[in-house]
């Protein structure tokens, strides 16, 4: 709900309101000046439309600010409505209060006979504002309540349509058979939550339009700009942020969640600028409402392809530095001997897909799937004291660490019995198997997930040069 007493005692603020409310109706709005009580009156030309004659209508416009007070509005309040009327050549009268008029008063203003009148209370207003076209105006003039917590759902003209405000978003919500609205609540609030966490340079931002929920199949699509200044460059192509979001992916709730998302520039100097402007809304309305996917630029379709490219070529150019840098280093020390060495494949997760024969991609692209986020050393090793000595100078962290197994050879007996432990008595050499793993959902991409590998193998290769230049001394 939005909080009243944020406008100044005086009744200014909620005048100044009216007259940019009635503005962005298209009226022409002057102040007439101080009325009986003190406040200025606002008149308000109307162009009505008609295909026989076209004419307008003249409004008188009273303000009145009693939230602080919290009273209603009373007939003492009121000065000889038709007598301003007349004043001010007005035809039509409006009082606008930030609380709510007494019946008393709303009984005089039905009875009036020369003028045509009504009345806007607070749930009124807050009504008139909680739209695409005057949403920006509430967080102007509402800056606390406009951008709070706690959610705000308005129904529509349509039973599964409704509009939602909170934390400052302005967006519509949209069930394709339902009428209910409530079971959405926690799900959206939860994915609000990671669309804040996104990286974005300085005035970058997203700002989300609509949700459409399919509740035949169960899935959210959500409908977001991502907003960057006009005359800069895009931080990262829209197709990317979904990416980032997890486009396709199935959230706590059981629904699967899917990410449309629209770059837009734009101009903070322009008459015409508001994040929340109701173009956004309306030129994707016909998408939006049955849950379609909106049609994409040229230009951004060739902007993402070459930051793929560009991507990939940055992932593949650092895949394999320091993992040979570690081979190399365990191969120096002398009682060792990397037997395999198999690096981590997070760069290929990408070419696993639904409706794909995973076994024919492995096949292809020579991939271990045992080791996405892991990297392996099959390790032969003759000197079993120094061999853990060198181990307890590995780091290990909750976001990357290491394993280390030993292991056993069986062999079947020579009557086929059974097997028995393989044994070679010119071969006192034990084998262990080391994994380097990096936690899944720590990172948020592979570029990430390969840089923090990386950092992980280097620090060991650290260690391992750093013990064999001491044991090599004299």
């Amino acid at each position: 709900m939005l909080d009243f007493k944020e406008l100044s005692k005086d009744g200014q603020d909620l005048e100044l309101l009216v007259r940019e409310i009635l503005f962005r109706q298209g009226f022409v709005v002057n102040w007439s000046g101080k009325g009986a009580d003190g406040g200025r009156d606002l008149t308000c030309v109307e162009a009505r439309d008609s295909f026989i004659l076209p004419d307008t209508k003249r409004w008188l416009v009273q303000c009145k600010h009693n939230a602080h007070g919290g009273g209603s509005v009373g007939i003492g309040d009121l000065d000889n409505i038709v007598d301003s009327c007349e004043q001010h050549n007005c035809t039509a009268y409006l009082l606008v209060c930030s609380t709510q008029p007494s019946s008393a008063v709303i009984n005089r203003l039905e009875s009036m006979k020369k003028v045509s009148s009504t009345y806007w209370d607070a749930v009124k207003i807050e009504h008139v504002l909680s739209t695409p076209k005057n949403w920006a105006l509430a967080q102007r003039f509402f800056p606390v309540s406009a951008n709070a917590e706690n959610w705000q759902v308005y129904a529509t003209e349509r039973p599964n349509h409704w509009v939602v405000n909170l934390r400052g978003y302005y967006f519509h919500l949209q069930n394709r058979i339902g009428s209910r609205h409530d079971y959405h609540l926690e799900s959206l609030k939860c994915m609000l939550d990671e669309i804040e966490s996104l990286a974005l340079p300085k005035d970058h931002f997203i700002r989300v339009r609509s949700v459409y929920y399919d509740d035949k199949n169960g899935g959210y699509t959500w409908y977001m700009d991502y907003m960057y200044p006009s005359g800069s460059y895009q931080a990262v192509p829209a197709e990317a942020i979904a990416d980032l979001l997890g486009d396709g992916k199935v959230g706590d709730d059981g629904q699967m969640y899917f990410f449309d998302v629209r770059a837009t520039g734009y101009s903070k100097s322009s008459d015409h600028y508001d994040p929340d402007h109701y173009d956004y809304y309306l030129d994707s309305e016909r998408w939006t409402s049955v849950g379609s996917p909106r049609p994409k630029d040229v230009e951004d379709i060739e902007f993402a392809i070459r930051y793929r490219e560009e991507v990939r070529e940055q992932e593949m150019s650092t895949r394999g530095d320091q993992f040979g840098r570690l081979k190399a280093a365990l191969d120096k020390v002398p009682f060792l001997a990397v037997a395999r060495a198999v690096n981590a494949h997070i760069e290929d997760i990408d070419k696993f897909y639904a409706r794909k024969n995973w076994q024919e991609i492995t096949s292809k692209y020579e991939l271990d799937d045992d080791h996405f986020f892991s990297v392996w050393f099959f390790l032969r090793v003759s000197d079993d004291k120094h061999f853990h000595e060198l181990m307890s100078k590995f780091p290990q962290a909750f976001e990357t660490h290491f394993r280390l197994c030993k292991l056993f050879a069986y062999v079947p007996t020579d009557d086929g019995g059974g097997a028995e432990l393989s044994a070679d008595e010119k071969d006192d050499d034990q084998y262990y198997d080391l994994t380097l793993s990096l936690a899944p959902h720590v990172v948020s991409d592979a570029l990430t997930g390969r840089m923090m590998l990386n950092e992980y193998m280097s620090r060991i290769a650290d260690a391992v040069e750093a013990y064999v230049a001491i044991t090599a001394s004299p």
